[in-house]
Protein backbone atom coordinates (compact mmCIF):
# COMPACT_ATOMS: atom_id res chain seq x y z
CA UNK A 1 0.00 0.00 0.00
CA UNK A 2 2.72 2.13 0.50
CA UNK A 3 4.81 1.36 -2.25
CA UNK A 4 1.98 2.37 -4.17
CA UNK A 5 1.50 5.69 -2.71
CA UNK A 6 4.73 6.39 -2.89
CA UNK A 7 5.26 5.37 -6.59
CA UNK A 8 2.12 7.27 -7.77
CA UNK A 9 2.61 10.26 -5.59
CA UNK A 10 5.91 11.00 -7.79
CA UNK A 11 4.82 10.40 -10.97
CA UNK A 12 1.60 13.07 -9.45
CA UNK A 13 4.14 15.93 -8.01
CA UNK A 14 6.15 15.76 -11.68
CA UNK A 15 2.77 16.56 -13.09
CA UNK A 16 2.77 19.89 -11.37
CA UNK A 17 4.13 22.16 -14.05
CA UNK A 18 4.46 25.65 -15.22
CA UNK A 19 1.63 26.22 -16.95
CA UNK A 20 -1.74 24.41 -16.04
CA UNK A 21 -2.36 21.13 -17.59
CA UNK A 22 -5.67 21.47 -17.56
CA UNK A 23 -5.02 24.64 -19.67
CA UNK A 24 -2.60 22.87 -22.05
CA UNK A 25 -4.96 20.33 -22.73
CA UNK A 26 -8.12 21.93 -22.57
CA UNK A 27 -9.43 21.59 -26.28
CA UNK A 28 -11.56 25.28 -25.97
CA UNK A 29 -8.15 26.69 -25.71
CA UNK A 30 -6.72 25.06 -28.69
CA UNK A 31 -8.20 27.21 -31.38
CA UNK A 32 -6.43 30.11 -29.44
CA UNK A 33 -3.10 28.70 -29.05
CA UNK A 34 -2.92 27.67 -32.42
CA UNK A 35 -3.60 31.10 -33.52
CA UNK A 36 -1.15 32.69 -31.35
CA UNK A 37 1.02 30.29 -32.73
CA UNK A 38 0.09 31.46 -36.66
CA UNK A 39 0.43 34.82 -35.50
CA UNK A 40 3.73 34.28 -33.94
CA UNK A 41 4.77 32.50 -37.26
CA UNK A 42 4.05 35.42 -39.22
CA UNK A 43 5.81 37.94 -36.86
CA UNK A 44 8.88 35.79 -37.19
CA UNK A 45 8.51 35.78 -40.68
CA UNK A 46 8.08 39.21 -40.76
CA UNK A 47 11.41 40.10 -38.68
CA UNK A 48 13.70 37.63 -40.23
CA UNK A 49 13.21 40.09 -43.30
CA UNK A 50 14.06 43.10 -41.61
CA UNK A 51 17.42 40.91 -40.04
CA UNK A 52 18.06 40.26 -44.02
CA UNK A 53 17.63 43.59 -45.41
CA UNK A 54 18.93 45.64 -42.86
CA UNK A 55 21.59 43.59 -40.31
CA UNK A 56 22.06 40.20 -42.53
CA UNK A 57 24.93 39.49 -40.42
CA UNK A 58 22.78 39.18 -37.10
CA UNK A 59 20.36 36.80 -39.32
CA UNK A 60 21.77 33.45 -37.79
CA UNK A 61 21.80 34.74 -34.50
CA UNK A 62 18.33 35.74 -34.81
CA UNK A 63 17.32 32.30 -36.56
CA UNK A 64 19.13 30.06 -34.20
CA UNK A 65 17.76 32.24 -31.40
CA UNK A 66 14.50 31.27 -32.21
CA UNK A 67 14.58 27.88 -32.93
CA UNK A 68 16.21 27.33 -29.17
CA UNK A 69 12.93 29.09 -27.77
CA UNK A 70 10.61 27.16 -29.50
CA UNK A 71 12.48 23.97 -28.78
CA UNK A 72 12.83 25.07 -25.49
CA UNK A 73 9.14 25.65 -24.99
CA UNK A 74 8.37 22.37 -27.18
CA UNK A 75 10.16 20.19 -24.45
CA UNK A 76 8.44 21.37 -21.95
CA UNK A 77 4.94 20.56 -23.59
CA UNK A 78 6.01 17.49 -24.22
CA UNK A 79 7.12 16.70 -20.32
CA UNK A 80 3.35 18.17 -19.40
CA UNK A 81 2.33 16.17 -22.01
CA UNK A 82 4.43 12.81 -20.53
CA UNK A 83 3.37 13.85 -16.75
CA UNK A 84 -0.29 13.62 -17.74
CA UNK A 85 -0.36 10.01 -19.34
CA UNK A 86 1.60 8.87 -16.16
CA UNK A 87 -1.38 10.07 -14.26
CA UNK A 88 -3.62 8.30 -16.89
CA UNK A 89 -1.27 5.63 -15.67
CA UNK A 90 -1.25 5.44 -12.16
CA UNK A 91 -4.86 5.86 -12.20
CA UNK A 92 -5.97 3.10 -13.98
CA UNK A 93 -3.09 1.53 -11.91
CA UNK A 94 -5.38 1.94 -8.69
CA UNK A 95 -8.05 0.65 -10.35
CA UNK A 96 -6.29 -2.40 -11.43
CA UNK A 97 -5.24 -3.02 -7.90
CA UNK A 98 -8.93 -2.50 -6.46
CA UNK A 99 -9.77 -5.24 -9.25
CA UNK A 100 -7.53 -7.71 -8.50
CA UNK A 101 -8.15 -7.79 -4.46
CA UNK A 102 -4.70 -5.91 -3.89
CA UNK A 103 -6.26 -2.59 -2.46
CA UNK A 104 -9.60 -2.39 -0.82
CA UNK A 105 -11.89 0.43 -2.76
CA UNK A 106 -10.88 2.69 1.01
CA UNK A 107 -6.97 1.94 0.59
CA UNK A 108 -7.85 3.38 -3.05
CA UNK A 109 -9.50 6.59 -1.80
CA UNK A 110 -6.80 7.19 0.86
CA UNK A 111 -4.26 6.62 -1.48
CA UNK A 112 -5.80 9.15 -4.47
CA UNK A 113 -6.43 11.56 -1.30
CA UNK A 114 -3.22 11.61 -0.53
CA UNK A 115 -1.66 12.10 -4.22
CA UNK A 116 -3.90 14.96 -4.10
CA UNK A 117 -3.10 16.89 -0.89
CA UNK A 118 0.83 16.25 -1.78
CA UNK A 119 0.31 17.62 -5.60
CA UNK A 120 -1.34 20.79 -3.58
CA UNK A 121 1.52 21.37 -1.22
CA UNK A 122 4.05 21.42 -3.77
CA UNK A 123 1.73 23.32 -6.48
CA UNK A 124 1.91 26.15 -3.59
CA UNK A 125 5.53 25.49 -3.55
CA UNK A 126 5.69 26.43 -7.02
CA UNK A 127 3.02 29.71 -7.80
CA UNK A 128 5.46 31.61 -6.06
CA UNK A 129 8.03 30.79 -8.93
CA UNK A 130 5.67 31.17 -11.66
CA UNK A 131 4.23 34.48 -9.96
CA UNK A 132 7.94 36.13 -9.74
CA UNK A 133 8.29 34.64 -13.93
CA UNK A 134 5.30 36.87 -14.70
CA UNK A 135 6.20 39.76 -13.58
CA UNK A 136 10.08 39.46 -15.14
CA UNK A 137 8.20 38.74 -18.32
CA UNK A 138 5.70 41.56 -18.17
CA UNK A 139 9.64 43.90 -17.66
CA UNK A 140 10.62 42.41 -20.57
CA UNK A 141 7.15 42.61 -22.86
CA UNK A 142 7.33 46.33 -22.04
CA UNK A 143 10.92 46.54 -23.59
CA UNK A 144 10.27 44.61 -26.34
CA UNK A 145 6.93 47.11 -27.11
CA UNK A 146 8.98 49.95 -26.97
CA UNK A 147 11.59 48.19 -29.50
CA UNK A 148 9.02 47.33 -32.05
CA UNK A 149 7.50 50.61 -31.32
CA UNK A 150 11.03 52.45 -32.29
CA UNK A 151 11.44 50.07 -35.48
CA UNK A 152 8.08 50.79 -36.62
CA UNK A 153 9.06 54.41 -36.48
CA UNK A 154 12.48 54.42 -37.87
CA UNK A 155 10.84 51.90 -40.57
CA UNK A 156 7.77 54.54 -41.84
CA UNK A 157 10.34 57.16 -41.90
CA UNK A 158 10.76 59.00 -45.01
CA UNK A 159 14.34 58.29 -45.14
CA UNK A 160 15.03 55.51 -43.18
CA UNK A 161 17.99 55.78 -40.67
CA UNK A 162 19.41 51.91 -41.44
CA UNK A 163 22.13 52.61 -38.56
CA UNK A 164 19.60 53.39 -36.31
CA UNK A 165 17.63 49.97 -37.29
CA UNK A 166 20.37 47.99 -37.18
CA UNK A 167 21.41 49.19 -33.90
CA UNK A 168 17.46 48.53 -32.82
CA UNK A 169 17.54 44.80 -34.20
CA UNK A 170 20.61 44.34 -31.71
CA UNK A 171 18.38 44.96 -29.34
CA UNK A 172 15.96 42.43 -30.31
CA UNK A 173 18.98 39.84 -30.03
CA UNK A 174 19.48 41.10 -26.33
CA UNK A 175 15.81 40.91 -25.68
CA UNK A 176 15.66 37.51 -27.31
CA UNK A 177 19.05 36.34 -25.46
CA UNK A 178 17.13 37.91 -22.08
CA UNK A 179 13.81 35.73 -22.54
CA UNK A 180 15.40 32.69 -22.98
CA UNK A 181 17.25 33.31 -19.89
CA UNK A 182 14.06 34.09 -18.47
CA UNK A 183 12.62 30.65 -19.77
CA UNK A 184 15.43 28.50 -18.68
CA UNK A 185 15.88 30.38 -15.41
CA UNK A 186 12.26 29.66 -13.75
CA UNK A 187 12.17 26.09 -15.38
CA UNK A 188 15.50 25.52 -13.82
CA UNK A 189 13.90 26.52 -10.40
CA UNK A 190 10.62 24.34 -10.77
CA UNK A 191 12.35 21.49 -11.74
CA UNK A 192 14.78 22.06 -8.73
CA UNK A 193 11.74 21.80 -6.56
CA UNK A 194 10.33 18.82 -8.66
CA UNK A 195 13.20 17.02 -8.16
CA UNK A 196 13.62 17.76 -4.23
CA UNK A 197 10.17 17.09 -3.74
CA UNK A 198 10.38 13.66 -5.44
CA UNK A 199 13.59 12.65 -3.60
CA UNK A 200 11.08 13.06 -0.61
CA UNK A 201 9.15 10.45 -1.57
CA UNK A 202 11.22 8.06 -2.31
Amino acid sequence: MKKIIAIITVIMLLAAMPVSAAETNNPSTRPIREENNVNREARHEKMLELFEAYAPDLSEAFVTLTEEHHTFHEARQILREDYKTDIQTSTEAIRASVEAGELTREEAYEAIMAIREENQDLKNLIQPILEEKKVALEEEKAINQEIREALKTALDADVIDEEAVYDLLIQVIDQLEAHIAIDLDYADQIDAVLSFESDMQI
